[in-house]
């Protein structure tokens, strides 16, 4: 038996977009996101990273949505380095590109690790539990990529 249209989860498709990072430029999948915690709201473009575990805020956003952030600093793993971080749980939506665009379902990431300004270049969307919520589809040769919530 197939889902009703309206318990089919959205889809969401991004253009790449051009990052920089020191003396480096290239396209990446970066998602329009919608962060809120304890009724404040903050949109943020987040690199999908299926290279990645767990999802990386920056300080600057944590602070922003006043997050709950544990005072115990932790180690991760990320890009080839070791990184300082402290663990929060944030809300996190997905959002169209265009200006105005619908916002999908709320899910709570817990933990996102938090760590300080300048540690990377920008927050990250890893694999867990991201990609238990959303399918993910890249399409290199058109450079998008979509994101299908799941039902």
């Amino acid at each position: 038996m197939r889902a009703s249209p309206l318990h089919q989860g959205r889809s969401f498709t991004y253009p790449y977009t051009q990052v920089e990072w020191g003396s480096s430029r290239d396209l990446a999948p970066m998602a329009s996101t919608v962060l809120t915690w304890k009724g404040k709201k903050q949109r943020a473009l987040m690199l999908v990273d299926t290279g990645a575990t767990r999802t990386f805020l920056l300080a600057s956003l944590a602070d922003l949505l006043s997050l709950d952030i544990s005072s115990e600093i932790q180690t991760a793993q990320a890009g080839g380095g070791t990184l300082k971080v402290r663990r929060a749980k944030v809300g996190l939506s997905l959002e169209e590109p265009a200006e105005g665009g619908r916002i999908g379902r709320t899910h709570i990431l817990d933990p996102v690790l938090v760590v300080e300004e300048g540690a990377l270049p920008f927050p990250v969307l890893g694999r867990k539990p991201f990609l238990r919520w959303y399918d993910l589809k890249l399409s290199e040769f058109e450079q998008e990529f979509s994101l299908h919530e799941r039902a």
